[in-house]
């Protein structure tokens, strides 16, 4: 049945809780791109907000779906004030993860506090200088560019791994498949060879020891 065409009859919170079911988590990517590409300072002083993340489909069907506040506006803290790039992104904080990539994580300090769950993109020894006001995080997913086999240093994971070690997640930057943190530590210490081979070498033994399931980025 391709419409339903009698939608409007019904009652309106019936009608309401239609849209809530319409909507899914997902991964939204929120860059900052710098105003002048050239300059020198790291991180740049002034930057515009992009997102490559389609507006979810609700928002773009009806008056009614957007009322019924399914998304909010966010990130306009870190929006540019002059106007340049998106003054917002629509976002449902509950359930859908931010998505910045290799950027500098303070260049988002003055939106962290709304941020529930984070993926990032870090090589191990860029890690350390902790995520910057990001403190309502309850899911951190991070793309280990240069290889897991690096994170088996439990010490150093530091705030995150004394806060939320169950919901720490390592994306394999080759495969896209995901290990939990705890997991991967409990398979370190099994098997001391997967931490001091890459991953990223033709050393299959720790990849085959690890429960890795498949990370669905929307």
């Amino acid at each position: 049945m391709a419409e339903f065409h009698p939608f409007l009859r019904l009652p309106f919170e019936l009608r309401t809780q239609i849209w809530e079911e319409t909507v899914e988590p997902r991964v939204v990517d929120v860059q900052m791109i710098p105003v002048d590409p050239l300059a020198k300072l790291n991180p740049p002083p002034v930057c515009y907000m992009k997102s490559s993340t389609p507006v979810p489909a609700p928002l773009q069907t009806c008056r009614e779906a957007r009322n019924a506040q399914l998304y909010q506006k966010g990130f306009t803290e870190v929006a540019h004030p002059g106007g340049l790039g998106q003054q917002y992104i629509w976002l449902n904080l509950d359930i859908d993860t931010i998505s910045i990539g290799p950027a500098q994580a303070k260049i988002y300090r003055q939106a962290a506090h709304s941020v529930q769950r984070l993926k990032i993109e870090r090589h191990y020894l860029v890690f350390g200088f902790v995520l910057p006001g990001f403190d309502s995080l309850k899911e951190l997913y991070i793309v280990a560019a240069g290889g897991m086999w690096q994170w088996y240093r439990e010490p150093q994971w530091g705030y995150w791994w004394a806060h939320i070690p169950e919901n720490i997640w390592f994306i394999d930057p080759d495969d896209g498949r995901m290990i939990n943190a705890a997991e991967m530590l409990r398979v370190f210490k099994r098997d001391e060879s997967c931490s001091t081979v890459s991953q990223r070498d033709r050393y299959e033994n720790a990849k085959k020891l690890m429960s890795f399931t498949i990370y669905q980025a929307n």
